[in-house]
């Protein structure tokens, strides 16, 4: 073949050839298949947790310049703020009990493992927490009360307490 005159090619020809038996089974069987593995990648990709945060939530926070869970976050520590402002005893318990249990699950998705609050607490480095001591305390109350469930605080106590969870979050930049 000539290629010097390329005016006389037929490029019909050669880019849309004729659909013609087994050919036109495989170009339609690769279409089909082609499609079922990006439904398959999509289905896997919107199910499986760890995808999810890989890819989904990624995006997520890369778009809002926030963590994906921060509205939640957000959400359970503005409940703790409305059981402190309250005047009842039972509140303030609650208070402490769910601010230890929002410290504790985000050292959890930061990826700090332990069984409770004190072993995650031993993993994390001194300068990434400006009141080590103060959250060791807060969490013996926590345990005090989740033991004893006749234990008294004031509202100063859990005023304390809770500021210093609030100060715990802000150090591992959650709020």
């Amino acid at each position: 073949m000539d290629i010097s005159n390329i005016s006389n090619i037929d490029w019909n020809a050669y880019l849309f050839p004729h659909d013609t038996g087994i050919y036109l089974f495989l170009k339609i069987f690769c279409v089909l298949y082609d499609f079922s593995v990006v439904a398959f990648i999509i289905y896997v990709c919107a199910t499986k947790p760890f995808l999810q945060k890989v890819f989904i939530w990624d995006w997520v926070e890369f778009m809002t310049f926030h963590s994906y869970d921060s509205k939640r976050i957000n959400k359970d520590w503005n409940k703790i703020i409305r059981r402190v402002k309250t005047n009842f005893q039972t509140e303030f318990k609650l208070a402490v009990i769910e601010a230890d249990l929002l410290l504790n699950d985000c050292l959890s998705r930061a990826g700090y493992r332990g069984k409770t609050l004190l072993e995650k607490l031993e993993k994390i480095p001194a300068e990434k927490l400006s009141d080590i001591e103060g959250i060791r305390a807060a969490d013996l109350t926590y345990q005090s009360l989740v033991n004893d469930p006749d234990l008294n605080l004031d509202y100063e106590q859990t005023k304390k307490i809770i500021n210093i969870f609030k100060q715990a979050l802000v150090d591992l930049e959650i709020f």
